[in-house]
């Protein structure tokens, strides 16, 4: 009876190491599924673009990898420090944000602490070409052109556009500075100031208030408020999209159209929505994230709610995203090089 006991019990000792040995088994994959993950965005809007996307793709993502996954609109500062500082065992922390992770380093508002080079670029989650200036309804001009024409024909005025520092509202004042520089001189292009803002629910205020005269916002946005039937306090019309050609479907006027150019070039810009990891994250979580993107991309209903959003969707891995989001930040860097500073140019 005792050496049955005893057989009993070593069996049973060997089937819990067995099972214990199988746990950390699972753990040594590296798998992130079923863990609880926290994306943090570079924006601190819950109403804003990059929100929107990100709110789809994660949605998206926990039910693909059965993840417990939150979002955390923390702005670009804190999500800049935190990609590039945490640990990713410690809460599994990832970034969701745009391309004002590179361009903030470009135009010289953030160190090289936070390039890159400091973090892992993800998948591609979506694009968008809405990226735009817009006026009031009530503004004596509708876009670029007649903007600039109005401000020569009113040499006392001067018009300021909600912006902010280092980012794609930062590189679309340089473009239409110049621009103004360029076609219509000195004095024109000098009575366009930054007013800094940085939400896009203070950008929309302050355009409401007449604090200012054109703001930087995303097409997805912005539409609500160019249907017809919306009161002309809160109406808009939209000045100038970044990208280099119109949407299909749409009317809104181009930069480039406008004769707005970047370099030597006409000015094409399109927002790209990505996952960045932490620079200690495991390799095969990247690949399994990047893997699920994939996938996602694929799902017509995703697509398709991006699509209902204002957003384009041709999701691509992260190894071919890192590629082409450092080919990318290396031309506008190049361009951007003698950028005048927004601190010369903010209205006081």
């Amino acid at each position: 009876m005792k050496k049955t006991m005893k057989r009993m019990m070593a069996l049973a000792l060997a089937g819990l190491m067995a099972f214990s040995m199988a746990g950390c088994g699972k753990k040594e994959e590296n798998s992130i599924k079923g863990e609880r993950v926290r994306f943090i965005l570079g924006a601190g809007s819950t109403s804003g673009d990059t929100y929107l996307a990100a709110n789809v793709a994660v949605n998206y993502l926990n039910n693909k990898l059965d993840l417990k996954g939150k979002i955390d609109p923390i702005g670009q500062a804190n999500a800049l420090q935190e990609i590039t500082t945490a640990k990713f065992a410690d809460n599994n922390t990832m970034m969701i944000f745009h391309d004002n992770t590179w361009l903030s380093v470009v135009l010289g508002v953030y160190g090289d602490e936070y390039s890159l080079d400091n973090m892992i670029v993800g998948p591609r989650i979506a694009e968008s070409k809405g990226s735009c200036f817009v006026v009031s309804k009530k503004a004596p001009y509708s876009n670029l052109v007649e903007l600039a024409d109005w401000m020569k024909d009113n040499p006392n005025e001067i018009v300021k556009v909600a912006c902010e520092s280092g980012g794609s509202s930062h590189l679309a004042f340089i473009g239409v500075y110049n621009w103004m520089k360029e076609d219509y001189g000195d004095d024109v292009a000098s009575r366009l100031k930054v007013f800094v803002a940085g939400s896009t629910e203070t950008k929309y205020q302050a355009l409401w208030d007449g604090n200012c005269q054109m703001i930087f916002v995303d097409l997805s946005t912005a539409e609500q408020y160019t249907k017809d039937g919306v009161e002309d306090q809160i109406a808009v019309k939209v000045a100038g999209l970044l990208t280099g050609e119109r949407i299909e479907g749409k009317e809104y006027p181009t930069f480039a159209e406008q004769g707005v150019k970047m370099g030597d070039e006409p000015f094409d810009f399109t927002k790209e929505y990505c996952i960045f990891f932490t620079k200690d994250t495991p390799q095969e979580i990247v690949d399994e994230i990047s893997s699920a993107m994939i996938e996602i991309g694929k799902d017509e209903n995703y697509v398709k709610e991006l699509n209902d959003q204002g957003y384009e969707v041709h999701v691509i891995s992260a190894e071919e995203n890192k590629k082409h989001m450092y080919e990318k930040r290396d031309i506008f860097a190049a361009v951007l090089k003698d950028a005048p500073s927004l601190d010369t140019l903010t209205a006081q």
